[in-house]
């Protein structure tokens, strides 16, 4: 009889811990699902904000201020149609990490050189 208990008690550990690892498992899996959706958000936010601003470099009777909100409104809609959240921080984070690289790639030779010695 006590046997026959042990043996039930081991085998009811092994399926709880069984259970434990799997539930763990599935629990991190949800993790690295939100990180990884949270990451594709982050890099389509970016991409449409590097080539938006290409764009909006172009049109010549908009201001600084004009372009920004031309910019954040395609993102928006292209969020939309891609089913993704907008989120209006993260897309003028990424408007301006997008002027300041044209800004320091399409700077003038005499403004590479001032940057340069700043760096220096």
């Amino acid at each position: 009889m006590i046997q026959t208990l042990m043996e039930w008690k081991e085998l009811i550990i092994t399926v709880l811990s069984a259970l434990i690892i799997i539930f763990r498992l599935i629990a991190s899996n949800a993790k690295n699902a939100k990180l990884r959706k949270a990451a594709e958000m982050l890099n389509f936010v970016a991409e449409k904000a590097r080539e938006l601003v290409e764009q909006a470099e172009k049109i010549v009777n908009f201001r600084g201020a004009d372009k920004k909100e031309w910019v954040l409104t395609k993102i928006n809609q292209a969020c939309i149609d891609a089913g993704i959240p907008f989120d209006k921080e993260l897309a003028s984070r990424a408007i301006e990490a997008a002027v300041e690289l044209t800004k320091t790639v399409n700077a003038r030779d005499k403004d590479k050189k001032l940057t340069l010695e700043v760096l220096e």
